[in-house]
């Protein structure tokens, strides 16, 4: 066998493992966050970019629990960065401040219809009612997050 048909014979049996992982759910995700494990969960990739991760089978918040969102641009060392606010009730901000307290850093996933939007890093405790998420997004995807999010609460 030679290095051609070993390849081509990689790619035939691999490709049906690529098409399992990519599967959407079976059920109806609520659209909220939800806490990325390390065990089998539900196998969700992030947002077209082939990287996949495991969530808990219900959200620690949903979006129904969101007041309201906004875009702003946050100055930090002298630089703008597009940030997305988002204001939750009561028992969102509760849940929040319950999800966090279990380490310093921990991945969460944003699931708005059926699909794993964003699985940033919650840094340290949240302990108001509000979340910013800003990052390696651009001040247009964000806008498009804040869309999406408005339209599931």
């Amino acid at each position: 066998m030679n290095f051609k048909t070993l390849l081509i014979t990689a790619v035939i049996f691999c490709t049906p493992l690529l098409l399992i992982a990519s599967r959407p759910p079976k059920k109806k995700l609520v659209s909220g966050f939800y806490k990325v494990i390390d065990e089998k969960g539900i196998h969700l990739e992030l947002n077209h970019t082939h990287k996949y991760y495991d969530v808990e089978s219900t959200p620690f918040v949903s979006t129904r629990h969101i007041v309201s969102t906004a875009v702003t641009l946050v100055k930090f060392n002298g630089t703008s960065h597009p940030t997305l606010m988002i204001v939750f009730d009561a028992e969102g901000a509760s849940a929040n401040t319950k999800a966090s307290s279990t380490g310093y850093k921990r991945t969460i996933g944003l699931i708005l219809n059926n699909k794993l939007k964003l699985a940033p890093s919650m840094v340290g405790n949240i302990t108001g009612n509000s979340i910013n998420i800003s990052g390696a997004y651009t001040l247009e995807q964000l806008k498009d997050l804040k869309a999406e999010i408005d339209k599931s609460k």
